[in-house]
């Protein structure tokens, strides 16, 4: 659990992770947005 206050990095997935890992696997295709530092990297939603 992230403590309140606490910076977070945020990725999003097309899928539960949980339920299927590969979800997180091959080029990235599974993962839609990426943020660091409050800066987004990626964003295909």
């Amino acid at each position: 659990m992230q403590p309140p206050g606490a910076p977070a990095d945020p990725i999003v997935v097309d899928g539960d992770p949980v339920k299927d890992i590969a979800v997180l696997g091959g080029e990235g295709q599974g993962i839609v947005l990426v943020m660091k530092g409050g800066e987004v990297f990626k964003d295909a939603l």
